[in-house]
């Protein structure tokens, strides 16, 4: 069997730095970031496109730690927030 991929995301958000300068940023509210952010992983979870743990913060402030996924496929383990994952390089 071939072991499952496991994905761990990790998005770094500067404000100084402009995703456009073609359009003005648009502003949105930390509770419908993270309704966007919840209803993308729960999407990506149904296809088994995505298995892993995400945090999500403005500041210092917490605003999504929630996991997704199988953490072990054979043992039925499901990932949570505190999930250990091994990462590493491969040459």
């Amino acid at each position: 069997m071939v072991p499952p991929l496991v994905l761990t995301l990790l998005l770094v958000a500067h404000p100084a730095a402009p995703i456009s300068t073609a359009t003005p940023p648009t502003h949105i509210t930390d509770e419908a970031l993270t309704s966007k952010v919840r209803a993308r992983l729960d999407s990506l979870a149904r296809a088994d496109a995505f298995s892993g743990a995400v945090l999500v913060a403005h500041g210092d402030r917490v605003l999504l730690r929630e996991a997704r996924g199988p953490a072990d496929r054979e043992s039925h383990i499901e990932n949570r927030p505190e999930t250990r994952f091994n990462l590493g390089s491969i040459n």
